[in-house]
C-alpha cells in the first residue's frame, strides 16, 4: 500500500489533498513505490513495482501510476490510472522494479530500474532498464526497442537480488544520466 502526505509551506497537512493532506492508495494493496514526480500541472507520477506477479509466471512487475492534484486516481491514464509491465519477457520469471521517474520537456515520462531475470539455480542476471511513456500511459515505441532499453550490468551473473541503488539525473542538454 502507498502512503502520501502533502504539507504546506508552513508544515501543516494540505486539507486539499486525499483526507486531511494524506492519500493511502489502499485499493492497490500489491504496490510498492520507490519513487515520485510531480508534473507541471500538478498531477503526481509514482514508480514502482508490484509484489504479486501479474503479467508473468512468476516475479514482480513494474508499475507507473497517476494521481491527479487532489490525489485521486487519474483514469485517463494507463488501465485505471496504471501501468503494468513486465520489462524482461512475460514468459520468464524475472523481478522488475522502477527505482525512478522523471518528467522530460516535451511532457514524456522517462523511468529507470532493475530487472533480475532467473538464468540457473540460485543465479540471476541484472538488467539496468529505461522506459519511455506518452503522456497518457502509452509506451513511447521510438524509444529503445519498442519503449524499453535493457542494459546488462557486468558480466550479468551475479546471486545478489536488488541490493543496487539507482539514481536518475536529468541534463542540462535534456539527456538523462542513470547511476547504478
Amino acid at each position: 500500500c502507498i502512503t502520501l502526505h502533502r504539507l504546506e509551506q508552513n508544515g501543516l497537512p494540505d486539507q486539499s489533498f486525499g483526507q486531511n493532506g494524506v492519500r493511502v492508495v489502499s485499493e492497490f494493496t500489491n504496490i510498492s513505490g520507490i519513487s515520485s514526480a510531480v508534473q507541471k500541472d500538478g498531477k503526481i507520477l509514482i514508480a514502482g513495482h508490484s509484489i504479486q506477479p501479474t503479467t508473468g509466471p512468476s516475479g514482480t512487475d513494474a508499475i507507473l501510476m497517476r494521481l491527479n492534484s487532489d490525489g485521486s486516481p487519474d483514469v485517463t491514464f494507463g488501465n485505471e490510472s496504471m501501468v503494468i509491465i513486465d520489462l524482461i519477457s512475460v514468459t520468464e520469471t524475472s523481478h522488475d522494479r522502477y527505482a525512478a521517474v522523471a518528467v522530460r520537456p516535451d511532457g514524456k515520462y522517462f523511468l529507470a530500474g532493475l530487472s533480475d531475470k532467473f538464468s540457473s539455480p540460485g543465479r540471476t542476471r541484472r538488467y539496468v532498464t529505461a522506459t519511455q511513456f506518452n503522456s497518457d500511459g502509452s509506451i513511447d515505441n521510438t524509444f529503445g526497442t519498442n519503449g524499453i532499453s535493457l542494459m546488462q550490468v557486468g558480466d550479468g551473473e551475479t546471486s545478489a537480488y536488488f541490493s543496487t541503488s539507482l539514481r536518475l539525473r536529468t541534463l542540462r542538454d535534456g539527456r538523462l544520466a542513470v547511476s547504478v
